[in-house]
């Protein structure tokens, strides 16, 4: 019995679903159907100026930036980022850096980062859910860019309460030293830091400005999607 054949029975035994809409996915697809999958709202971002650098501008040392997707007006984005941060969906997560780490090989061929770090949750909060999403996007990412994660870099040494109800300024104010640098990159290291949404931008302008004053790095950060 073939490889494709015997796939083609055990989707009919054991259908999958799509992460979004629910309807039963067919052989081909993975983890979302086609429609959805083509709804998302892709930002088309280049990497040397963008909304992501735009929004970031002035507040840390920046090298690149960049986000696949657009959160706002996008109910099908806003679902698949609630499917991957509450909903268990971790083979998404990957699935997503995958994609996302294609995009940025389109874009820069030779890639320019030497490692990649995601944004740390707190330990109790990563203990309640299971899992970091932003560090299941890294390991996509790193299946394709072939660059290294490295989770034991920066540390989340405090509990913060949720980013979700506060405007920017109180989101500073509430992970400020949320952050410790716990190992030393390689001097000159090009680092991308990512998260899974870029909403105000807190969050990654305290770590990548903590990470910043440990040393001499290149700094780039990326998220999934980003609220302009």
């Amino acid at each position: 019995m073939t490889g494709s054949l015997l796939n083609s029975i055990l989707h009919i035994l054991f259908p999958h679903w799509c992460a979004i809409c629910h309807r039963t996915l067919t052989a081909r697809e993975q983890h979302m159907c086609n429609h959805c999958f083509h709804a998302l709202s892709y930002t088309g971002m280049r990497l040397e100026q963008n909304a992501v650098k735009d929004k970031l501008a002035g507040r840390l040392p920046l090298t690149y930036g960049h986000a696949l997707l657009y959160f706002e007006n996008s109910r099908i984005v806003q679902a698949l980022l609630h499917q991957i941060k509450y909903r268990n969906k971790k083979r998404l997560a990957v699935h997503m850096g995958r994609l996302w780490g294609e995009e940025l090989l389109r874009l820069q061929p030779e890639v320019p980062f030497d490692l990649i770090i995601p944004v740390p949750l707190a330990a109790a909060k990563q203990y309640k859910r299971g899992y970091n999403q932003s560090a299941l996007l890294a390991q996509g990412l790193s299946k394709v860019l072939q660059v290294p994660v490295r989770e034991d870099i920066i540390k989340r040494i405090r509990h913060t309460e949720s980013q979700t109800s506060k405007n920017r300024q109180e989101r500073i104010e509430n992970i400020l030293g949320a952050f410790s640098v716990a190992a030393a990159p390689p001097p000159g290291a090009h680092i991308l830091l990512v998260d899974d949404v870029i909403t105000t931008g807190a969050t990654l302008d305290i770590c990548a400005n903590t990470l910043a004053g440990s040393g001499e790095y290149l700094i780039s950060v990326g998220s999934l999607a980003v609220k302009i």
